[in-house]
């Protein structure tokens, strides 16, 4: 084989490898099934935002530059922020979901779009997969240690009494590191100080009928601050949350633990799920996060 033809035939292998990789077709892990980067007008790329309930705080398109915080991909984030003033009338929400339809019959719903809510891959029944978000959270920033703020979170949705109802199942609280006894040491390795954040992850464990409670230590750690970091959770169908921050390993909750994904709860016993929600945000307690890139990927 000439020179000349080796150099084309190795281009050649390089473009179909090239290609196959953006589609998921070899190496790593599947390509995202959905994915959010905010690079467009609007907040389209979710399946609900203009509900009342979801936006009583504040979301907002931003751009970095504008905002005085680092890219982390392209020039615009969302922005979310309750006031104290209006976590004091009730307005806590400020958050984005994700929803898929789960039985035939949702399928027909429409999003805040107007389009059809999606199936889940396969037999649209298997939430599981790698659901991922970026966030940064601002320097001087002081977190209430009573006032829980869910920033991530998996939901369940189903009828009762002809309308819609949800409860969430897993999800990542942002705290002042005040509120526990014993809080995570900052990614530098010194002590946290009052009013810095503090990540949980949090279930319904508390309200099972023994009266369990769930031992929190593990679930905890300190997040960067000032700059942008990923937490990913990988859901296993009836087995369990996988919880990494920046690819590290935080937490892996089993089945024992709390169910997970599209199966029956202690506190919802019927096996009637109609949809199913991934969502990021800030609910719950007064405080400013940024977002970015949200996605979600099957297994492989």
């Amino acid at each position: 084989m000439s020179g000349r033809r080796l150099v084309l035939t190795l281009a050649a292998a390089a473009a179909l490898v090239t290609v196959l990789l953006g589609k998921g077709l070899v190496g790593g892990e599947p390509a995202p099934q959905w994915s959010a980067s905010f690079e467009r007008e609007g907040l389209g790329e979710w399946s609900w935002w203009r509900r009342p309930e979801l936006g009583t705080g504040e979301i907002a398109l931003a751009r970095v530059e504008r905002e005085g915080i680092p890219a982390r991909d392209g020039d615009r984030v969302v922005r979310f922020s309750v006031s104290p003033a209006q976590r004091a009338e009730g307005r806590r929400h400020a958050k984005l979901y994700r929803e898929w339809a789960v039985r035939p019959r949702q399928i027909g719903r429409r999003d805040d779009a107007g389009r059809a809510l999606e199936r889940l891959p396969g037999e649209g029944k298997d939430a599981s997969g790698t659901y991922r978000a970026s966030f940064f959270i601002p320097r001087g920033v002081r977190w209430d240690p009573r006032r829980w703020s869910n920033i991530m979170q998996f939901k369940l949705v189903w009828s009762e009494g002809g309308a819609l109802a949800s409860e969430p199942q897993w999800w990542v609280d942002l705290m002042g590191a005040e509120a526990w006894a014993d809080p995570p040491r900052r990614p530098d390795g010194s002590p946290s100080r009052p009013g810095d954040p503090v990540l949980a992850i949090s279930n319904w464990t508390e309200r099972r009928a023994d009266g369990g409670r769930i031992t929190w230590q593990p679930r905890l750690i300190a997040p960067p601050v000032g700059r942008w970091f990923e937490i990913s959770a990988r859901v296993e169908q009836g087995r369990g949350v996988a919880w990494a921050l920046d690819g590290e390993t935080w937490y892996e909750g089993d089945g024992g633990d709390w169910p997970a994904g599209l199966v029956a709860t202690p506190t919802h016993a019927r096996d009637d799920f109609s949809g199913w929600i991934f969502g990021i945000g800030l609910y719950g307690g007064p405080g400013v996060l940024y977002a970015d890139d949200a996605s979600f990927t099957p297994p492989g």
